[in-house]
């Protein structure tokens, strides 16, 4: 007799995936035949396929819940690991069942249910890993990002940097540095004014007017003490150039915007020269120092690490030092929007740049050693430039705004500025 195919009812496990009974009808007692209720073959396969069926659940209830508890954990690896172990291998529909769902399409043993499971297995383990993720995802946005650029004379914030000093300090306040070096101070802070960075470590005297007069939305924050004699003037040691005037009609070379360019300005000024009495060479110092040895320009403008070793390397001889005509303090600036949002971020900075002038000072020796491979120079050059340096971090006083804004003065004077800069209205940070 054919079998029939019976819909029991849905399974606990799975609310909208019926299950299929097939079941055998036995024959009574003949003579040569079978006795009622003799389990056929048949009846035997059928029953076996049904505790395989509940065996499977059981693995699948349970690999699931393992599966769930390790993605919740944030381990995905071992939650995949369980769910592989939950994919049990198919089998091929068995030819002998028959009955009107048995069709290639609406046939609904083990073999069709078990890919469904495994979808709804996935899907299950995705729900349940996607706070894991949502949690990593908000932790990634916890921590914020500070951008701080530098340059090679930014010797404090090289130290800070090569110790990861500032990633300790401000880890507690959830910030993640990020490191950015320039050439020199004025693309540092073109960097600053368009939000390229949060930070700039210190530049020269000149380059704030040069930004400000650009529109750049600086806070002052910081500045190192005067250190008058870390600039000069230089000229080859066998040139016959002997004093400034000398210099006109003279191709020099310094850094647009940089202390440099102040200096070469008030030297000439006040040796009865403009800056239109010399043929001026904006040059980066790599560039500059490539002309100056090549024999391209009568002198070079140029401040330490990189006086001190052309100095020593080349023999370079000062033609004129800058205290006379700078007093050649360095400033610490920042994004004025960042200065308002993060002024914990500021104290924690500026108390590390401290804590680093007065270790730099009082361990020259040590502190050469240390500089000298980050900067690719030896450490007497290092040491002979940092002498020349005060390091003295403290906070901006009314007599270093007074002398920006008479550096600032000095370029619109010399149409080098386009417009009056008034210092003033820039925002300063001060520290508890």
């Amino acid at each position: 007799m054919p079998s029939r195919l019976i819909r029991k009812g849905t399974s606990r496990m799975e609310p909208d995936t019926p299950t299929v009974e097939v079941r055998k009808e036995t024959s009574t007692a003949t003579a040569g035949g079978t006795s009622a209720g003799t389990e056929t073959p048949e009846t035997l396969k059928c029953m076996d396929s049904k505790r395989t069926e509940r065996s499977r659940r059981a693995g699948l209830d349970i690999a699931t819940r393992i599966a769930a508890t390790a993605a919740v954990n944030g381990k995905p690896q071992a939650a995949h690991k369980h769910l592989r172990f939950a994919s049990f291998p198919q089998r091929d529909p068995d030819p002998k069942l028959e009955g009107p769902l048995t069709g290639p399409r609406h046939f609904m043993s083990q073999n069709t249910l078990l890919p469904r499971r495994r979808q709804l297995l996935l899907q299950t383990a995705g729900l349940v890993a996607l706070p894991a993720a949502l949690l990593g995802t908000a932790r990634a946005a916890d921590v914020e990002k500070l951008r701080i650029g530098y340059q090679k004379s930014s010797t404090l914030t090289i130290f800070l940097k090569s110790r990861s000093l500032l990633e300790k300090a401000l880890a507690p306040l959830k910030i993640e540095v990020q490191w950015h070096e320039f050439t020199s101070g004025l693309p540092l802070l073109e960097a600053l004014n368009v939000g390229a960075i949060d930070l700039s470590a210190d530049v020269a005297d000149a380059v704030p007017p040069f930004a400000l007069a650009a529109g750049a939305k600086l806070t002052y924050y910081a500045l190192e003490t005067p250190s008058p004699l870390a600039q000069a003037i230089v000229v080859q040691k066998d040139s016959p150039i002997t004093s400034l005037t000398q210099l006109k009609g003279k191709k020099v070379a310094f850094a647009k915007g940089a202390g440099a360019h102040y200096l070469i300005l008030e030297a000439l000024a006040q040796n009865g020269l403009s800056i239109r009495d010399i043929e001026p060479a904006y040059l980066s110092p790599a560039d500059g120092r490539s002309a100056f040895e090549g024999g391209n320009v009568a002198a070079w403008v140029i401040w330490d690490p990189f006086l001190a070793a052309v100095q020593r390397q080349s023999g370079a001889r000062i033609l004129l030092e800058g205290g006379k005509y700078s007093s050649y303090r360095r400033f610490y600036l920042a994004a004025t929007p960042y200065a308002q949002r993060r002024s914990d971020v500021l104290g924690v900075v500026y108390g590390e740049l401290q804590r680093a002038g007065e270790w730099i000072k009082k361990n020259p020796g040590a502190a050469a050693e240390w500089n000298a491979p980050l900067i690719g120079l030896d450490a007497a050059t290092v040491e002979a430039a940092n002498s020349r340096r005060s390091y003295q971090v403290q906070p901006i006083d009314s007599d270093a705004l007074a002398e920006q804004q008479r550096i600032a003065d000095k370029f619109t004077q010399a149409q080098i500025l386009p417009k009056r800069v008034v210092v003033a209205d820039s925002p300063v940070w001060k520290p508890a």
